[in-house]
C-alpha cells in the first residue's frame, strides 16, 4: 500500500509541476517572444490565460465548498454537544463589539472640547 501511495504522490507532484511550469512559461515568458516564432504553436492565445485561471479558481472554490459542507453535515451530532459553549462565546463577542463601538464613538455632551 505504501508503494502505491508513493507512486500516486510522485505522479501527482509531476503533473502539478508540469502544469505550473507550462502556465508560468505561458504567462511570463511567452509575451516577449515574437508571434511568428515556432514555440507559439504549442500555446493557446493569451486571452485564455485569464479564462483558465478564473475557471480553475471557480472549480477549486466549488470543491472546497462541497468538502466543507460535507464535513459540517457529518459533524452535526458533535455540534449539539458544544451548543452552549458557542452560544456563550457568540453573546460575549457581540457584547464586546458593542462595548468597543460605544467607547470609541461616545462623547459626553457636557464636556467642551477645545481644538487648537
Amino acid at each position: 500500500m505504501e508503494l502505491a501511495n508513493k507512486k500516486v504522490g510522485s505522479f501527482s507532484s509531476l503533473i502539478s509541476f508540469s502544469i505550473f511550469t507550462y502556465y508560468t512559461f505561458w504567462v511570463i515568458i511567452l509575451p516577449f517572444v515574437f508571434s511568428d516564432h515556432i514555440i507559439q504553436q504549442f500555446f493557446l492565445p493569451q486571452e485564455y490565460v485569464v479564462l483558465i485561471l478564473v475557471f480553475a479558481t471557480v472549480v477549486l472554490l466549488c470543491f472546497l465548498s462541497i468538502f466543507i459542507g460535507s464535513v459540517m453535515l457529518k459533524s452535526k451530532k458533535k455540534k449539539a454537544r458544544y451548543k452552549y459553549f458557542r452560544l456563550f462565546f457568540s453573546f460575549n463577542l457581540v457584547y464586546m463589539i458593542q462595548i468597543l463601538f460605544f467607547v470609541s464613538f461616545y462623547h459626553p455632551p457636557n464636556i467642551v472640547y477645545f481644538h487648537f
